[in-house]
């Protein structure tokens, strides 16, 4: 087995502004129901969402254009209250393509800042019926 680390970080003023100039139908774009359930408004809770999910993408190797947000959901664990991580339809099938297990996140933000830390195994055995993952080309 090999790790892979995401890290991301995000300002709670750039989550304001987004907040403020968005619909509810856009926050659920972004945030799922259960997640801004669980935030209750508080911004410092939604930027370390944020950066959670994009902590992910980068273990993923990929970016919101293949994974919308809402397939990436980061909730509080019922037995301790810490960030514990739910995959959704293609961004689990492909997790689960890439041969990823047993997700660990961390948040933390203070002072305008929330950061968040992802760490995911990745098998390092060849299996023979893996399907070979086809990356879309990016045009400039």
């Amino acid at each position: 087995m090999s790790s892979r680390v995401g890290i991301d970080f995000v300002h709670t003023g750039r989550i304001r502004d987004l907040v403020s100039a968005s619909s509810s139908a856009e926050l659920r774009r972004i945030w799922t129901h259960r997640e801004l359930e669980e935030c209750d408004g508080r911004l410092d809770s939604l930027a370390g969402r944020w950066a959670a999910k994009e902590a992910v993408l980068k273990c993923l190797r990929s970016g919101i254009a293949e994974h919308p947000l809402t397939n990436i959901e980061v909730l509080k664990s019922p037995l301790d209250g810490s960030p514990h991580l739910r995959l959704h339809r293609s961004t689990l099938y492909f997790s689960l393509l890439q041969e990823l297990s047993r997700w660990t996140i961390s948040i933390s933000h203070d002072i305008g800042i929330a950061i968040a830390i992802s760490v995911v195994e990745e098998s390092t055995h060849t299996n023979p019926h893996r399907p070979k993952l086809q990356y879309a080309s990016r045009s400039k």
